[in-house]
């Protein structure tokens, strides 16, 4: 894992040695579960129809989450070389499901990107006429 420490000594940041003030750490798979999570919604999109109950939507966006938390702790223990924590595993599923959802209405719904992902490979066909 690389670390920069710095401190502030006569305002100026520099080196601070064996006293760490600020650390700036980025773990790879944190981050790459953090991108997963983003475009959980529109994968759910894309393997469901528009018809499709909303309820069975969040589950399979829900266990989506659940397995991309668990398997971002799998990635941070198995690079940092520590012990596979099940905890932080839920907590960061927990945090997928939530940036998933926050993205899925926040950004996704109003501006027609989940309705494109459900059309993009047949999701329509599942409409009644006129709709």
């Amino acid at each position: 894992m690389n670390t920069i420490t710095l401190s502030l000594v006569g305002g100026v940041w520099a080196d601070a040695g064996e006293v760490p003030v600020v650390s700036v750490a980025f773990d790879w798979p944190l981050i790459v579960g953090m991108i997963v999570s983003v475009v959980l919604p529109l994968l759910v999109g894309l393997v469901t129809k528009r018809v499709t109950n909303s309820g069975t939507k969040a589950v399979i966006l829900a266990a989506l989450s659940a397995v991309t938390g668990l398997l971002t702790e799998l990635g941070n223990s198995m690079t940092a070389g520590v012990t596979y924590n099940l905890g932080m595993g839920i907590v960061f599923a927990l945090a997928a499901f939530l940036v998933a959802v926050g993205m899925h209405f926040g950004i996704y719904k109003p501006t027609g990107a989940s309705t494109a992902a459900q059309n993009a490979i047949g999701g329509a066909k599942g409409l009644p006429p006129g709709a």
